[in-house]
């Protein structure tokens, strides 16, 4: 990262800038953007279709069921 490009923002600087947020600090990240995440995954979906990626979504009742296939589980929010 550039140390330039970032900023550890207190509650009353991110509820400056976002009025209406929730009260939490945050990261500013100078040269960050903000995407229409539900037009970017399905673009996603769509570029990785046609390179030949199969998609396949189910619940997972848990994360032990997944590890016989995979060599890495990453869970991320949002």
């Amino acid at each position: 990262g550039h140390p330039d490009d970032t900023e550890w923002w207190t509650a009353e600087q991110v509820q400056e800038a976002l009025p209406g947020s929730q009260g939490w600090g945050g990261l500013y990240i100078r040269s960050g953007v903000a995407v229409e995440s539900d037009l970017y995954l399905e673009g996603l979906r769509l570029a990785c279709q046609t390179a030949g990626a199969y998609l396949r979504q189910e619940r997972i009742e848990s994360v032990d069921s997944l590890r016989p296939y995979f060599d890495l589980i990453l869970i991320t929010a949002g």
